[in-house]
């Protein structure tokens, strides 16, 4: 989790967040759910995480100028995956171990 490290020591400068602590975000977004940019409101997504895991939520995601939420469930030999908007609609995909899916908000 990210957490305030540096301070400036000045009253009027409240702390900050260091460069470091977005490398944990990345560990996430990049690491375990894939999501790489293709472009304005398009992503891919290649999720990799152990079975062991079961099942990997990330909440309140805000990108790609929407809000979502990306819920991935290992079974098998595939991901299947939840994608909610925020509008409340929702989008199920399955994707295999090695494989990747384009996703268009």
């Amino acid at each position: 989790m990210p957490y305030p490290v540096e301070a400036s020591g000045e009253a009027e400068h409240p702390r900050h967040l260091s460069a470091e602590s977005a490398l944990y975000c990345r560990v996430i977004t990049e690491g375990i759910a894939g999501i790489t940019p293709t472009g304005f409101g398009k992503f891919t997504l290649r999720p990799s995480f152990p079975e062991a895991l079961g099942v990997v939520k990330l909440k309140a995601i805000k990108a790609f100028s929407s809000d979502f939420d990306l819920e991935m469930e290992r079974a098998g030999g595939a991901y299947h995956i939840t994608l909610c908007l925020c509008d409340g609609t929702a989008r199920e995909y399955v994707c295999s171990v090695n494989g990747e899916i384009d996703v268009m908000l």
